[in-house]
C-alpha cells in the first residue's frame, strides 16, 4: 500500500511540473489508479490460462467483460490469436482475457457449442454476447492485425475501442439498424 502512495506522489510531482488543465489531470489520475485497482485484484491484463472447466465457468459468469479463447497449444492458428490477445489484454485492462486448452474440456465445448479453433467468446455479465471463430472475420489471413481483433472485440462490445460504440447501439446481427429515416415505402415528398 506504501509503495501504491509513493506512486501517486511521484505522479504529481509529475503533473505538477506540467501546465495541465485541472480537468485532465484529474481524469489521468483516476486511470491510473483505476488501472492499479484492476491489476491489484489479478488476471487482468495478461491472458490468463485457465485448466478446469469450473473455473473457466465461475470467471466468465463473475466478470463483468470476459474475453475466453478456446484454443489447442500446438494449432498455430491458436498461437496466432493467442499473441493478439495477450497484447489487447495489456491494452484494456478493465476486460477479462482467458483462455482455455479445448481438449481439456470436451464439456464445456459442447455447452458453449465450440466446434472450431481459435474460437474466441466475448461475455458481458456472464452471458456469451458475441463468437469470433477462426480467422474469417478478421480477413481470413495468418497476418491481420492486432487492431483488426481489437475492432473486432469492440463491436461486440466487451471492450471500448475508441471512435467505435458498442454493437448494441450501431448493429443488430451484424446488420446496421434502421434508423427513423430509413423506410420501405417509395415517398415523392422529398
Amino acid at each position: 500500500m506504501a509503495s501504491t502512495n509513493q506512486e501517486e506522489e511521484d505522479l504529481e510531482e509529475l503533473f505538477d511540473d506540467i501546465e495541465i488543465p485541472a480537468h485532465i489531470r484529474e481524469a489521468r489520475m483516476a486511470a491510473v489508479k483505476d488501472y492499479q485497482t484492476y491489476i491489484q485484484k489479478g488476471g487482468y491484463g495478461d491472458c490468463e490460462e485457465v485448466s478446469e472447466e469450473r473455473q473457466a465457468m465461475e470467471i466468465t459468469a463473475k466478470e463483468s467483460k470476459c474475453v475466453m479463447l478456446f484454443m489447442m497449444p500446438d494449432f498455430r492458428r491458436c498461437q496466432i490469436m493467442e499473441e493478439h490477445l495477450k497484447t489487447i489484454a495489456k491494452q484494456h485492462f478493465k476486460t477479462r482475457f482467458i483462455k482455455f486448452n479445448a481438449e481439456n474440456g470436451r464439456w464445456l465445448c459442447e455447452k458453449l457449442k465450440v466446434r472450431e479453433l481459435p474460437a474466441v467468446l466475448c461475455f458481458i455479465d456472464g452471458v456469451c454476447k458475441d463468437r469470433v471463430i477462426g480467422f474469417e472475420e478478421l480477413g481470413n489471413t495468418d497476418t491481420f492485425s492486432t487492431k483488426t481483433l481489437e475492432n473486432r472485440l469492440g463491436t461486440s462490445g466487451v471492450i471500448h475501442v475508441e471512435g467505435q460504440a458498442a454493437v448494441a447501439s450501431k448493429k443488430l446481427f451484424n446488420f446496421a439498424k434502421r434508423s427513423d429515416g430509413d423506410s420501405d415505402s417509395d415517398s415523392d415528398s422529398e
